[in-house]
This record gives structure tokens, sequence and C-alpha cells, in this order.
């Protein structure tokens, strides 16, 4: 038609919709927003408790080294159900005291202190989940030395004489992991302590939240909704507890729609407006 007019059926833009991200820390239901039609779930669960004088708290712990005989929690477990499914993730393991051997069993295992292996992570209950194995402590004088915990993306290391203790297994980076960005890490193992004695270099949390071993005092707690350990401790004070888990729901949006053919006044109007699209 002449001057501009319609070459095509008029088509109605429609808007972009971004995508929407809720973090949930307690019991409840989501609802979803009324176009979300995929999302991406991540299920974190608590962090393992490391070994010490006074047990840890929720949450994979680092094992404790000489000196302190009490274990720490076990994490507790996060769970998200879309009906039918439930998906769970397991919490970590406890880091074990001295004297008390391995570390405990958990989405990843607890390190430990006297010379047993790490605890070891539990057989994921589904495809996506993601832990893994405590580090082994040192045995004998003259420096015993705790294992760091598990974490999700790597094992914790074992602890080494004399009185090395180890560091916690790497977090998983979920997003913005490239140059220039921040970086988000969850699941990062507690580190292992030393003992009082003889102390030595105790081990350092995980990235993704996991807490620092120490040596005659209160250990370092795993980071707050990032379900990282609590690091070991050696002597007077108590392990760090395990930082508490968190669910994320990432609901995906959709791009402008702009389809077929258009008025050309119309198509300029909305070049101009910055909503046109060629999806």
């Amino acid at each position: 038609m002449a001057n501009g007019g319609i070459i095509g059926p008029t088509q109605t833009v429609t808007p972009a919709v971004a995508d929407t991200i809720t973090s949930v820390t307690s019991s409840g239901t989501h609802t979803v927003q009324p176009t979300t039609t995929k999302a991406n779930i991540l299920v974190v669960a608590g962090g393992g408790g490391g070994g010490g004088t006074t047990p840890g708290g929720s949450g994979s712990g680092g094992g404790g080294g000489g000196g302190s005989t009490t274990n720490g929690s076990t994490g507790t477990n996060s769970s998200f159900t879309i009906s039918p499914t439930t998906y769970t993730a397991s919490g970590g393991g406890y880091g074990a005291g001295a004297g008390a051997g391995a570390g405990g069993p958990g989405g990843s295992g607890g390190g430990s202190s006297n010379g047993p292996p790490g605890g070891a992570a539990n057989t994921p209950p589904q495809p996506c989940n993601q832990g893994n194995a405590g580090g082994s402590g040192t045995g004998a004088e003259p420096g015993y030395a705790g294992g760091g915990g598990g974490g999700a993306g790597a094992v914790g290391t074992a602890g080494t004489s004399p009185s090395n203790a180890g560091p916690g297994g790497a977090g998983v980076c979920l997003s913005g992991c490239y140059p220039g960005q921040p970086i988000t890490a969850f699941a990062g193992g507690g580190g292992g302590s030393t003992y009082v004695p003889q102390p030595g270099p105790n081990g350092s949390g995980g990235s993704g939240g996991g807490g620092a071993g120490n040596t005659g005092g209160s250990a370092t707690a795993g980071g707050t909704n990032t379900g990282g350990g609590g690091g070991g401790n050696s002597g007077p004070g108590s392990g760090g507890t395990g930082g508490p888990g968190i669910v994320i729901v990432k609901e995906l949006g959709t791009p402008a729609q702009a389809p077929g053919i258009w008025n050309i006044n119309e198509v300029y109007d909305q070049v101009k407006a910055g909503d046109w699209t060629n999806a």
C-alpha cells in the first residue's frame, strides 16, 4: 500500500520478561511467576560442623587435631519438591575430634583427625548432586594434624606431619565465574586443625563458605546460607558450626517477541524505542 501503509498483518510486541531469582532459606511453598515455564533450581544442604572440644553445629567439617575429642554435627538436609518428585541434597559429614578417628559421611565427607581416611561422600540420590570425601589426618607425633572436609567441587586435603592441617575442599562456582564478574560458590569444606603443643599451619576453608581451622580457640563457622563446613579446632574452644543451606530458584524469562510482517511505521517506532527484536 502507498504512503508506508500496512504491508502485512498488524503485530503486537510481546514484552521481554526478565529472569526471576528467589532465595529460600526456610520451609515453605514457592509460587512461580505467571509466565514461568522453565526454571533452574539449586538445592544446597547444611555444612558439617568441625571437630572440637564442644560439638560443632549443623552442617562437611574439618577434622580436629590432637587434644579435641568431640565430633562436630552432621549437616541438615535440604530439599525441593516439584510434585511428584523431591530433590534432596544431603547434609555435610561431621569433622572428627582427636582420637575419634574418621570424619562422618555426608553429602561431602568430614575430615578425619588421627590417621583414618576422611568421611566418604554419600552416593548421590539425584544425578546432579555433587560431593567429595574428606581428607585423612595424621596419626602420630610430632604433630597430629586434621584433614580438611570435602567440598562440593573437590576432596578435602589430608593433614601431613609435622603438624600441617589440611585445607577444606573447594565448593562449586555457579555463576559469574569469569573475569570481571563476581564469583558465587557454595558448599566449601572446613579446614583442619593442628595439635596444641606443637601447632603448625591450620587448614584454610574451601571456597564457597568453608570455615578455617584453629588451634587453642574457637574455629571459624561455615558461611551463612552457603552450606560451607565448619573448621576444626584443637585445644580449648569449639569446632566451627556448619553453614546453613539454601534453595535458589531461577525462573527463566523470555525475550521480546515480534514475529511476522509489520507496518513500516510501526517498525520505525519500535526500533526507535529500542523494543524491536529479531527473535
